[in-house]
């Protein structure tokens, strides 16, 4: 698995992106909703649009308010290619197309606290046992813009991804052999400019490390293992594993906690505790729900029935959760009936400073998307 969550690749709603706009949402959590054990408590937010066309889906978010992803390419209402992009906050979107020659798409898929960004882009075409296989590659945007392709480091025959950069910018990432019959195995790895590369290694069978989805500053990495089971991974430790299987892992902090899917449930682990189920807001539909990342406080936000989702710890320790949409006061240019006409709405990311990256899907044929990041008003 990638780490891509379930709900990016919906299409788009439509929405005119104007000038950016601030509005305010209350966060609420009441007692009589989650038992006695909890207290009321509020939290407040100002959320304001990231200006740019429609079509742009912000996939990372850092401390500074940038935010990197990817620009869909229509052709008659169909998607035919990807176009990575960068904004730095209060700018214009900075286009990272394919390269020359190459066949279809790029996408940024994250950016650290001094600009530093990664991202997978689709080359040429590999032709091998009968099949046309896409030749991923990984690179390194700097923040002047100048990219650095990671192939050199791999052999010619290995397609890379990265997904993830920490602030001392280390990439992690996997590789596939792009000629094997086999697509399922894969090799976690871990890259930097002054180590160089790095696979992950440990564990045997399906035990054996076969992603790489997230690092934290402290260079640990956090993947699943061929039979899905939750690994984390350090330079000093080596390995350890998850007691049991999970669908898809997506976030960790710097205090080693890992969030994902797991059926319909969003769950959060640690070594030490295992997996703790997280519990749906209120009100909330039979959807899935799925935790997509979780800051260094453990405020973890996600996605819940199509619906974003935050789920914070309350005095006793317990998790209590809350559906971000339905506490968002819109402006009468943008009416709460346009917004609940889109078939999914992400928490994607929260950064160090507590904001939130919020997008906007749905299922109209245009792929446009809305993306705003939520504020904490002290």
């Amino acid at each position: 698995m990638d780490g891509s969550p379930p709900w990016r690749d919906h299409q788009r709603i439509s929405f005119t992106l104007r000038a950016p706009m601030k509005i305010t949402a209350a966060f609420v959590f009441l007692a009589c909703a989650f038992g006695p054990a909890a207290s009321a408590e509020f939290l407040r937010y100002s959320i304001e649009r990231i200006e740019a066309p429609p079509a742009y889906l912000a996939e990372d978010l850092n401390r500074n308010g940038d935010v990197v992803g990817r620009k869909y390419v229509n052709n008659d209402f169909i998607r035919v290619a990807d176009i990575g992009y960068r904004q730095f906050a209060g700018g214009a979107p900075e286009l990272f197309p394919d390269v020359p020659g190459g066949r279809r798409s790029a996408v940024v898929r994250a950016i650290n606290d001094d600009g530093l960004a990664v991202a997978t882009v689709i080359g040429e075409l590999i032709e091998e046992f009968g099949f046309t296989l896409d030749g991923y590659r990984s690179e390194l945007i700097r923040r002047d813009g100048t990219r650095i392709d990671l192939s050199p480091w791999f052999p010619a025959d290995v397609a890379s991804q990265a997904l993830d950069i920490n602030n001392h910018g280390q990439v992690a990432g996997y590789v596939r052999d792009a000629i094997s019959q086999d697509r399922l195995i894969s090799r976690p790895f871990l890259w930097s400019e002054s180590g160089g590369l790095q696979y992950i290694t440990g564990g045997v069978g399906v035990l054996r490390p076969n992603s790489a989805v997230a690092i934290n500053d402290a260079g640990h990495v956090v993947g699943l293992t061929r039979d899905s089971y939750i690994y984390i991974w350090d330079a000093s430790r080596g390995i350890k594993h998850s007691q049991g299987r999970v669908d898809s892992v997506y976030g960790l902090n710097n205090l080693d906690q890992v969030v994902g899917i797991d059926g319909k449930s969003a769950f959060v682990w640690t070594v030490r505790e295992g997996k703790k189920r997280l519990p749906r807001p209120e009100g909330d539909g039979k959807g899935s729900c799925s935790a997509q990342d979780i800051d260094d406080g453990g405020m973890i936000v996600g996605v819940c029935s199509g619906r974003p989702a935050l789920w914070m710890l309350d005095e006793t320790g317990e998790y209590r959760a809350a559906n971000l949409f339905d506490l968002i006061d819109f402006p009468p240019d943008t009416p709460r009936w346009r917004l609940e006409k889109s078939s999914d709405v992400g928490a994607q990311k929260i950064n160090a400073r507590g904001q939130i990256l919020v997008v906007f899907q749905s299922g109209s044929p245009d792929y446009d998307t809305y993306n705003a990041i939520l504020t904490p008003i002290r």
